[in-house]
C-alpha cells in the first residue's frame, strides 16, 4: 500500500471510529472512546483501552447490566482506494453457531415466560387443542420482569 493510501485509510478509519462512538452514545447512551489502531495494512476500529476488559462496551436493559460487548471492526481500502471495506474475522460455520445460539436463547426466554405466565400459556395450549390438567395450586402470574425494559 502506498504512503498516500495508508494516510487516506488512516483518516477514513479515524473518522469511522468517531462515527461508531457517536452511534454508541446516541443509541445506548454509552460514552466510550472508540479508536482506530493500525494493524499492518489495515486498521482496527475498537474501544480504547490497553487490556481486553477495558475495551468492553457494557450493555444494560432498564438500567441493569446485561452483558459486555466486544467490538473490533477491521478496515482496509477497496481496490479503487477511495472507499473503506469493513470485515469481521470469522471461522467457517459461524452462521450455524449464531443460529443455534438464537434457538437456545429464544427457547430459554420462552420457558421463562411459560413459568411466569402459566395461565396464559395454558390458555394458548388449550386453544391449540391440548388437553391440560391444572396443578392443585395455580401459581400467580410473575409480572415484574415484564414491567421493566
Amino acid at each position: 500500500m502506498t504512503p498516500q493510501a495508508t494516510s487516506d485509510l488512516e483518516a477514513k478509519s479515524r473518522q469511522f471510529a468517531g462515527e461508531v462512538g457517536e452511534l454508541l452514545a446516541g443509541t445506548l447512551g454509552i460514552e466510550k472512546q472508540i479508536v482506530s489502531v493500525e494493524l499492518g495494512d489495515r486498521f482496527a476500529v475498537r474501544p480504547a483501552g490497553d487490556h481486553a476488559k477495558d475495551q468492553r462496551v457494557p450493555l444494560a436493559i432498564g438500567g441493569e447490566h446485561l452483558a459486555d460487548l466486544s467490538i473490533a471492526l477491521y478496515q482496509s481500502l477497496d481496490r479503487s482506494g477511495a472507499h473503506l471495506k469493513t470485515g469481521v474475522d470469522s471461522v467457517p460455520g459461524w452462521d450455524r453457531v449464531i443460529q443455534e445460539g438464537r434457538v437456545r436463547w429464544r427457547t430459554r426466554q420462552f420457558r421463562s415466560a411459560v413459568r411466569d405466565l402459566q395461565v396464559e400459556a395454558a390458555d394458548v395450549l388449550e386453544k391449540e387443542g391440548w388437553a391440560l390438567v391444572p396443578p392443585p395450586v395455580i401459581r400467580e402470574a410473575h409480572l415484574e420482569p415484564y414491567r421493566r425494559w
